[in-house]
């Protein structure tokens, strides 16, 4: 079986592919965290009605979030394809997709939380297997279940070198996320976020903020998996392992 590209080159294609994007999806990005900062400013000021505000941004929030992180896929996928971002032409279908983006989330999210409930191990496969049902959607056109199935049989057989460059990506990012947060934080009183709030809130700006602009690397390296992942399951070498039954399955 071929292999994944190497931890160290895909890290690399990642940065290159977040270098080349980002001043696209600087707009986006801000939209996204516009809500968030709203609900923290009510949380710190006393208004009438606060409670109700705050309850009213998180719909927003959770709305706007769905939205953007279809639109931040597809522009990251055009910059990966060499195609020019035009964020006009992707907001509006990335918004009338939402519904179906949901329904992935849900069935992926049934199927990982039945695996969790049984053991850890195949909650943590499930996640693997299903992880790349809304790439599969939104690239391929492929909706609910039949998404779910394609991710599946693009990931079998790469399923732990795959959890294993997330593992490490994700260790990183929090590290330099919170990190980053920290240092900017200081000079508000940071080394006091647990027991101020005036403090704890800045923290939780300034770590909204970071996390979200650091984002679209997680976003540009699944996207390379997957595009690593067509290659290698449509390649030559792997059609004949496909068709290749296994010992106790050969016809007598």
């Amino acid at each position: 079986m071929q292999k994944l590209t190497p931890i160290g080159a895909l890290f690399s294609q990642t940065i290159a592919l977040y270098k080349k994007c980002i001043k696209d999806l600087i707009q986006p990005l801000i939209i996204m965290i516009i809500p968030t900062l709203l609900m923290t400013l009510v949380l710190l000021v006393n208004i009438p009605g606060q409670m109700l505000i705050y309850g009213l941004l998180t719909i927003a929030n959770i709305v706007i979030s769905l939205w953007i992180a279809l639109v931040i896929i597809e522009a990251v996928n055009k910059s990966f394809l060499n195609q020019p971002i035009k964020l006009d032409e992707i907001y509006s279908p990335s918004f009338k997709k939402i519904p179906s983006y949901l329904l992935i989330a849900i069935l992926t999210g049934l199927i990982v939380l039945g695996g969790l409930i049984l053991l850890i191990v195949p909650g943590i496969i499930f996640s693997i297997w299903y992880g790349f049902a809304l790439y599969i959607f939104l690239f391929d056109g492929t909706k609910g279940y039949a998404a779910l199935k394609k991710s599946k049989e693009l990931v079998v057989g790469y399923t732990w070198p795959i959890f294993g460059r997330y593992i490490l990506a994700t260790i990183i990012m929090y590290i330099v996320g919170f990190g980053i947060s920290f240092i900017l934080s200081l000079p508000f009183g940071g080394m006091n976020f647990t027991q101020s709030t005036t403090a704890s809130s800045i923290f939780s700006v300034f770590t909204t903020i970071i996390f979200t602009l650091i984002a679209p690397l997680l976003t540009g390296m699944t996207i390379i998996i997957y595009y690593n992942l067509k290659k290698l399951k449509s390649s030559p070498a792997s059609a004949a392992a496909a068709a290749v039954p296994p010992t106790n399955e050969i016809p007598q």
